[in-house]
């Protein structure tokens, strides 16, 4: 349920720190008296304790960015050249505020002695490679990106590396208990809260198997789809897509099922996609097979069009003793407390925008924390 090292260092990824480390050759100093023309890029749009960070280096994260983005889609689907600059605009804030964070990280790291070990360094960069790997065509925006592409990661790498020396520093010198009180408040809204899922769930799982009932019953299952799916995008009549068996790979309960797929073969519910679905096979091109034959299998290589109709499942909480929850709750009150010094660091920075154009209208004491 989380990003890479997103408990170590939330949303931290972007700043003039990690980008504008990247060694500038070949630049032609002025002659004497000589204008110099300010460069591409350069422009400063924001300054934190006398760190700026240039659009040059904000754009070297956004292109970075883009390409983990086009990497990561699903083969054959486009994004726009739109809808990447939409990217880049919902990105100034966050960028803004993740600068602010890390500079009064560093800063307060520099001015209490503190450093990252070796072993910090090696967490994360064995944790950054991993996360890396998980990303389709990597060495695609490697190819694309040069030598930028290391640079930001041994940026990220490096402040991962200090964000974990500085919270470990705060828990040393904070003493932060979890009191008997609060410990069985939070347990009883655990209970509560898993109680009442489970009733939902059994409610979901009831609602999903009279609609099934009636599919296969005869009902129409476009008209069974247009009122009941709980799809987000609530395509017409649960329109849904064509696929390979093998793209079912991580949804046992559908793989299960696939022997008996032919047209118009109603699912009954199944648990896939981290919701309740009932699914129809609507067509299926398999080759040169009969796929109408009597005793038709279907092949590995069997293409199906399907429909189908969704259903949301609650979130559960996973089950866990008191004793468990009481040492969770003491992890979390410690956590809160250095989510709430890193916010107080925020606030103390000194922000300046050189231009004089607050582009990204950040709150600074708001700014996220690492």
């Amino acid at each position: 349920m989380t990003t890479f090292n997103s408990k170590i260092f939330g949303v931290l990824v972007a700043s003039a720190l990690i980008l504008g480390c990247e060694e500038k050759t070949g630049e032609k100093s002025a002659a004497p008296g000589e204008a110099v023309a300010p460069k591409v890029g350069s422009q400063v749009l924001i300054s934190v304790n006398g760190v700026e960070l240039t659009e040059k280096e904000f754009d070297d994260w956004v292109e970075l960015k883009q390409s983990v983005i086009l990497s990561s889609v699903k083969d054959g689907y486009k994004v726009s050249k739109s809808g990447l600059g939409f990217v880049r605009d919902q990105m100034l804030a966050s960028v803004t505020n993740s600068f602010i964070a890390e500079v009064a990280v560093r800063s307060y790291a520099a001015e209490n002695g503190i450093a990252a070990s070796k072993a910090d360094l090696d967490r994360c960069r064995k944790g950054f490679v991993a996360a890396m790997k998980r990303v389709k065509n990597w060495n695609a925006a490697t190819n694309r990106l040069g030598s930028a592409l290391s640079t930001v990661a041994e940026g990220r790498i490096a402040t991962e590396a200090l964000a974990l020396a500085v919270k470990r520093d705060f828990f040393a010198k904070t003493n932060v208990l979890a009191t008997a009180e609060e410990i069985d408040s939070a347990y009883g809204r655990y209970c509560a809260y898993n109680a009442e899922c489970a009733k939902t769930n059994d409610m979901v799982w009831a609602n999903a198997s009279n609609i099934w009932r009636r599919a296969v019953s005869g009902e129409d299952f476009e008209k069974l789809a247009d009122e009941f799916n709980e799809d987000e995008d609530k395509p017409q009549n649960g329109a849904w897509g064509e696929f390979k068996i093998a793209d079912f790979n991580d949804e046992p309960a559908i793989r299960r099922l696939y022997r008996e797929f032919r047209k118009d073969y109603v699912s009954p519910p199944v648990e896939a996609d981290n919701g309740l679905m009932i699914f129809k096979v609507v067509d299926i091109i398999d080759g040169a097979e009969d796929v109408d034959a009597p005793g038709y299998l279907p092949s590995p290589e069997a293409e199906y069009t399907m429909k189908r109709i969704y259903f949301h499942l609650p979130m559960f909480i996973e089950s866990v003793s008191k004793e468990v929850f009481a040492k969770e709750a003491e992890a979390a009150k410690r956590n809160q407390a250095y989510i709430d010094f890193l916010r107080d660091l925020c606030g103390k920075t000194k922000v300046e925008f050189p231009n004089g154009t607050d582009m990204f209208n950040p709150k600074k004491k708001g700014a996220k924390a690492p």
